[in-house]
């Protein structure tokens, strides 16, 4: 998975978590450190539909319909949107899961993630491994499980296409889908803002 993300640098991806009612989707510049995202999609728990960046240390938001941004820090405890976009940084969340997958990698064959035939793997992991990356409400349940199920989906030149982590039924699942590896990108902060 890490040689099928780090291939190329650049991607559009398309964020899904049943942890927040909304599908924000826009183009990724994994080649900082942290990533850069530039999204926008309809999140029920922020308002709406919304416009997002981050940048450096810091997310930028507005109301699609507001010409007008605002700051958080992207580590900021009292904001749900520093909380939601914590599950964006990929490199964090894949750091680990090596060490704590339990039993072998299942290829499960093609399969269609997307409207799109992929190869599809499938990997238990236990959840000490990946548990900083997770959301801290999600963190702080009783009933996280103690493995989780990857599924995940490599398209036919080896990019990553898309992974699926279950978190069980009472949790359900975070989905992430990517396109367009490679195609050029600029991320900034908005006008008036010095990232």
């Amino acid at each position: 998975m890490r040689k099928a993300f780090g291939r190329k640098k650049t991607a559009w991806i398309r964020y899904r978590s049943m942890t927040f009612s909304g599908v924000p989707e826009g183009k990724a510049d994994f080649r900082k450190e942290p990533p850069s995202y530039d999204l926008s999609g309809f999140i029920v728990d922020l308002g709406g539909e919304v416009d997002l960046r981050l940048v450096g240390d810091y997310v930028y938001g507005r109301s699609s319909s507001d010409s007008q941004w605002t700051r958080i820090g992207r580590d900021d405890p009292d904001s749900a949107v520093a909380e939601m976009v914590q599950q964006l940084y990929l490199p964090d969340r894949f750091a680990n899961i090596g060490h704590g997958v339990r039993g072998p990698v299942t290829y499960l064959g093609i399969n269609t993630f997307d409207n799109l035939s992929m190869n599809n793997y499938e990997a238990v992991v236990e959840t000490a491994a990946i548990r900083a990356s997770l959301p801290q409400k999600i963190q702080d349940r009783e009933d996280l499980p103690g493995t989780v199920t990857y599924e995940v989906y490599i398209d036919g030149n080896g990019s990553l296409g898309g992974f699926v982590i279950d978190l069980g039924p009472s949790i359900r699942s975070i989905e992430l889908t990517f396109r367009e590896w490679g195609d050029p990108v600029s991320i900034e902060a908005p006008p008036g803002f010095d990232g």
